[in-house]
């Protein structure tokens, strides 16, 4: 499924992300950068955790304020035809054009599809483009 292009998904996700510094005497500097608009959409599958097991009672473990996890799910992205059309927004202050697609567009999805089912795979910050 890594490098499978799917037809359907469980959830499509649109991303919308900035920061906004002020900084007052002596600096004086006021700057704000977003993404200009939302983003996506990023494809996602939802397949329940199986290692996850329910107790006698049937009503999963109980955790923390003695609630009772029922099912739990994992997420994974999923590359689908609207993938490569991901676009930055015309508005977009974060990014330059040849950062958008290695970080929220096209190549990002591929990527992220790809090292989430890699075992050997780090995902470490320093090592992504």
């Amino acid at each position: 499924i890594a490098d499978t292009l799917l037809d359907w998904s469980d959830v499509s996700a649109f991303l919308y992300f900035g920061a906004k510094i002020d900084v007052g005497f002596p600096f004086n500097k006021h700057r704000a950068e977003d993404t200009g608009g939302w983003v996506g959409p990023m494809n996602i599958v939802m397949a329940q955790d199986n290692s996850f097991m329910l107790d006698a009672s049937g009503t999963g473990t109980d955790i923390a304020d003695s609630q009772a996890v029922v099912d739990r799910y994992i997420s994974r992205y999923v590359q689908t035809p609207s993938t490569e059309f991901i676009q930055m927004p015309k508005n977009c202050t974060l990014l330059r054009e040849e950062d958008f697609r290695k970080i929220a567009g096209d190549e990002a999805v591929k990527q992220t599809a790809e090292a989430q089912y890699d075992p050997n795979s780090n995902n470490d910050p320093d090592e992504d483009p």
